[in-house]
């Protein structure tokens, strides 16, 4: 996780921790506890602060939970197989099997080493990323395009010439990285 993400969840979740803290504070009563929590209106640096940071707080609490529902209602789900209709009858196709197809036709190219398919697939789309080591080769970025495209043709040939469906061949180097084991992880 990048190092901003990580600050600003933990932000957010300090700023919920203490408004959830001093709800339960002022709310001691409804329950008999074994102990007695000073209210927060009786510290006296910040005991007139306290009622407008809760405000603002729970305002911002809000909307950045809004926002996230809003994201997680209309976030496009993944599927794991696609079903194309036609008047003859419907074809449900796995996402393995495009893995698979894809696989097949990168393996017979000479200029790409261990390749590797991952193929993302949602409602009307087909996102296909192909890795792998490039060998070098003096025509490489050409042998790029053709495969590209000949991934492309091929699975809108597999899938029929839909219209609604897209897809979309992205290929990626990779470059191995050597591992130490003498390095140590903590020190």
């Amino acid at each position: 996780m990048n190092k901003i993400w990580k600050w600003l969840i933990g932000i957010f979740l300090l700023l919920t921790l203490s408004i959830f803290v001093f709800v339960m504070i002022e709310n001691q009563t409804v329950t008999y506890l074994p102990f007695s929590l000073l209210s927060m209106y009786d510290y006296p640096f910040i005991g007139g602060i306290i009622p407008y940071f809760l405000f603002w707080g729970s305002v911002i609490c809000s909307i950045i939970l809004l926002v996230l529902l809003v994201m997680v209602i209309f976030y496009p789900s993944t599927k794991h197989s696609i079903t194309l209709e036609d008047e003859h009858g419907k074809l449900t196709i796995q996402k393995k099997a495009i893995e698979h197809f894809v696989l097949q036709i990168v393996r017979k190219e000479p200029f790409l080493e261990n390749p590797s398919v991952k193929v993302v697939m949602r409602k009307k789309n087909i996102k296909v990323k192909i890795q792998g080591k490039m060998r070098k080769v003096i025509a490489v970025p050409q042998q790029q395009r053709l495969l590209i495209e000949e991934v492309t043709a091929e699975l809108r040939q597999l899938l029929g010439t839909s219209d609604k469906l897209t897809t979309q061949v992205v290929l990626e180097d990779y470059q191995e990285t050597k591992k130490n084991n003498d390095s140590r992880r903590v020190e």
